[in-house]
Formats: structure tokens, sequence, C-alpha cells
């Protein structure tokens, strides 16, 4: 899993696909292996580079969260 925290966006799809294909080679041999990217916001760039990947866009799942002043996290949205 992969932690969008930051501002800038660029290379996070490449960096999970880097986790996703170490996992597939070290630990998870004969299973799937499947991503989540979780952030603040979802960029228009992580949705356009997640349909980029078809026909394995399934394999990487994109989560919008919130987190007020208490500390509670909420998802805002889901891009499937």
């Amino acid at each position: 899993m992969a932690n969008n925290t930051q501002p800038k966006y660029s290379g996070l799809m490449n960096q999970t696909l880097r986790y996703m294909g170490w996992v597939r080679d070290n630990l998870s041999k004969p299973r799937d292996v499947r991503g989540i990217i979780v952030g603040r916001e979802v960029t228009e760039k992580l949705k356009y580079a997640k349909k980029g990947m078809q026909p394995a866009e399934h394999l990487i799942k994109l989560i919008e969260f919130d987190v007020d002043v208490s500390g509670s996290m909420s998802v805002v949205g889901e891009s499937n």
C-alpha cells in the first residue's frame, strides 16, 4: 500500500506498481497482487494513470479520505 499524503503525486503509480512487482516476485507466488493508493485527494492524473493500465486497471484501487481535528478519518470517495 502506498501513502498519498504529499501534494506532489508524480511517480506514485510507478512506486505502487514497483511494490506490487516486488511482492509478486518475492512473497505472493502464485497469488494475485493488488495495490491500494490512499490519499487526501484522488487527482485526475492518478485516474488517468490507472485507466492507462488496461486491462489490469482493476489491480489498483484509489481511495480519497479526510481527517478532522479530532483525528477521525472518513472515506470521501473511491475510484474503481
